[in-house]
């Protein structure tokens, strides 16, 4: 499969707890059991994990239809769908959601308040939003910048 969100890892619960990768550090902060938002999941490792380790309810809105395909082997329920675009969100019950995850996704969207923003109605009223964001501070990215470059790479 050419995909470049088609991993061949798998997270297990020794990773999840002994490692500080924002997949990790997230899925820490998810209660067992939970019904879950995950917004742009890949190919699913965090939601193979969310499924098989912590029993979660899990659906999922994937933009790429390879990556939708292999993470809804693992998701309950979900859709192919542009976050930015709102057709999708009538199919979604407001308020039924402990966390909406964004894992490396808002840094991918033209206008990720807005996404924020309305995807908020779907969370329970004690729910969280989790988030990571690439660190454009880390130090090979730095000292690249300060070299004038900048290098997009396939993951």
């Amino acid at each position: 499969m050419d995909n470049k969100y088609a991993y061949e890892f798998v997270l297990d619960k020794n990773s999840v707890e002994n490692t500080e990768t924002s997949h990790s550090i997230i899925l820490r902060q998810v209660s067992e059991g939970a019904r879950i938002l995950e917004c742009g999941p890949g190919g699913g490792i965090m939601t193979r994990y969310l499924k098989e380790q912590l029993h979660c309810n899990v659906t999922i809105l994937e933009v790429d239809s390879q990556s939708f395909e292999r993470a809804m082997q693992y998701a309950d329920f979900g859709f192919c769908v542009n976050l930015e675009d709102d057709e999708w969100m009538a199919e979604l019950e407001e308020g039924a959601f402990d966390y909406i995850l964004y894992a490396d996704v808002l840094e991918h969207l033209s206008n990720p308040t807005a996404v924020l923003k309305k995807m908020r109605r779907f969370l329970k009223s004690d729910g969280h939003v989790i988030l990571s964001v690439p660190n454009v501070a880390y130090g090979d990215i730095v000292m690249n910048l300060l070299r004038d470059q900048f290098t997009y790479t396939d993951l």
